[in-house]
């Protein structure tokens, strides 16, 4: 979970990251990798404030 935070706080402020996981508790549920490649994903197309919603759908939604 150390892990999944720091990559949390490079980007959002703590503030910020109290707020999504109040709205979405699952969201330290989902794996490093999933949350690292939903970041870069939605960075790439300057939508990260999409994340947490992005973050709770499945592969097949999430791609198309």
């Amino acid at each position: 979970m150390k892990r999944k935070v720091a990559l949390l706080r490079q980007l959002f402020a703590d503030d910020e990251i109290i707020l999504m996981i109040t709205r979405f508790p699952r969201l330290l549920s989902y794996s490093y990798e999933r949350i690292e490649t939903r970041i870069a994903l939605l960075r790439s197309r300057d939508l990260l404030d999409a994340f947490p919603s992005a973050l709770i759908l499945t592969e097949e939604v999430f791609n198309t």
